[in-house]
């Protein structure tokens, strides 16, 4: 990118150069304030070694010519009429912001290989207009002539842009950048975006969305100005650094019966979000702990962390498990003579649910044992004791219950009382026959 640095300023007010005039230093004829059209006339060449500004149209006589050299700038802040010959050299520019016509057959630029700079859409050149590099303004914008023109164009415009705001991609090869400005200045203007590495630009928006990561440049023009009021901005989307955090840990949880389960998990950084699916749907939690619903049945649940718009890759798997609650159902061998004498009947104990071995208690009414261990199932109790007959009728009878049961998963039945088992019954010789219990 070429510096120039202003050592000298000249103010022409003069409508025509009538001498050969060659530029070594920084220089400027017109104004932006007050702009002043010349005419190069007579003979009367201009030879630009370093950078000229022209505030005003620029008429090239067909008498006189124009020599841009290596390192010359010349900025035409207005437009260019052109009846003779350019001699644009290697490393050479010329930029003209206003109209760019050739009148004439005489009309030409010879360009060795510089820089042709133009904001005029439809240049009246004729077949004869050389490669343009940078054609208009939505191109111009995107070359680091920008820099040094710029301010130029723009000095004595009372347009202004502020930037508002520029949210960057937050995931790799994503495409939600945004660009929001602000003109102030004026109450219309036009707008014309630029990218040369990016995508997504609505190119004549104020505020700009869906970019991809890329530099972009915007030239705004206040209508009502004249050709001349540009104002430009020049902004970088970047594509921010994702770095997925990660599930460190992970607490299943469970439970007896039907209910909710609290599970856990903790992420190596952001925030944890639960699912009930593996892949898609939508978060149903969030944190390092959740509350299921009220399950049945043994359910998956899956987890991940987002931070600063990076995503774990994929969900890890956290299971609420539901376990049936133990139950059992009795049945009994009895004898009335066997009874009678004072034997003990057998109890069969068939655990329909739970998780064996089971602990569980056992009792006649009036005396209860406990049981510890039991794998066997089913399972044959013999009570040490005689059945307790229960008070009632002649016709009530013997019994054993289980009060409680717990299985190998810790659940827990208590409410057992329906799950009883008959043994005897009072015969019909009347209450003094009853067997006590010891």
């Amino acid at each position: 990118m070429r510096k120039y640095l202003i050592s000298i300023i000249l103010l022409l007010s003069i409508s025509a150069v009538y001498a050969q005039t060659t530029i070594n230093t920084y220089t400027i004829w017109g104004t932006q304030g007050t702009t002043q059209d010349f005419v190069l006339t007579n003979g009367n060449n201009l030879t630009v070694n370093d950078t000229l500004v022209i505030y005003g149209n620029l008429e090239l006589k067909n008498d006189a010519d124009i020599t841009i050299n290596s390192g010359g700038v010349l900025i035409i802040v207005g437009d260019f009429d052109a009846k003779n010959k350019v001699d644009l050299a290697v490393g050479g520019t010329i930029v003209v912001t206003g109209d760019f016509n050739k009148n004439g057959s005489t009309g030409e630029i010879i360009d060795d290989g510089g820089d042709i700079y133009i904001f005029d859409d439809t240049p009246d050149w004729g077949g004869d207009l050389p490669d343009v590099d940078f054609g208009d303004e939505d191109d111009i914008i995107n070359d680091p002539i920008i820099d040094i023109i710029g301010d130029i164009i723009s000095s004595g415009c009372p347009l202004n842009i502020t930037l508002d705001n520029i949210d960057n991609v937050s995931t790799p090869g994503g495409n939600d950048g945004a660009i929001s400005i602000t003109l102030t200045g004026n109450t219309a203007y036009n707008y014309t975006w630029a990218t040369s590495n990016g995508s997504g630009l609505v190119i004549g928006d104020e505020d700009q969305s869906g970019l991809t990561a890329g530099n972009y440049n915007v030239a705004v023009k206040g209508v009502g100005f004249g050709p001349n009021c540009y104002v430009f901005g020049a902004y970088e989307v970047i594509e921010d650094i994702c770095v997925p955090p990660s599930i460190n840990t992970t607490t299943p949880g469970s439970r007896c019966g039907t209910g909710t389960v609290i599970l856990g998990a903790t992420a190596s950084s952001g925030t944890i979000n639960w699912y009930n699916v593996v892949t898609g749907g939508v978060s149903i939690g969030s944190g390092t702990s959740f509350t299921t619903p009220s399950i049945s049945a043994t359910t998956t649940y899956y987890v991940d962390a987002t931070d600063a718009g990076c995503t774990t890759a994929s969900r890890t798997s956290v299971v609420a498990t539901v376990n049936s609650v133990p139950n059992v159902t009795l049945t009994a061998s009895a004898v009335l003579d066997t009874i009678c004498t004072g034997d003990n009947t057998q109890i069969e104990i068939d655990f329909t649910s739970g998780v064996g071995p089971f602990d569980f208690v056992i009792s006649d009414g009036t005396n209860s044992e406990n049981l510890s261990g039991i794998a066997a199932d089913p399972f044959t109790y013999n009570p040490t004791t005689a059945p307790v007959w229960i008070p009632g009728s002649y016709y009530s009878d013997y019994y054993y219950i289980i009060t409680s049961i717990t299985d190998n998963n810790g659940c827990t039945n208590t409410n057992l009382g329906n799950e009883k088992v008959t043994v005897f019954k009072i015969p019909d010789t009347g209450e003094p026959y009853h067997i006590p219990s010891n």
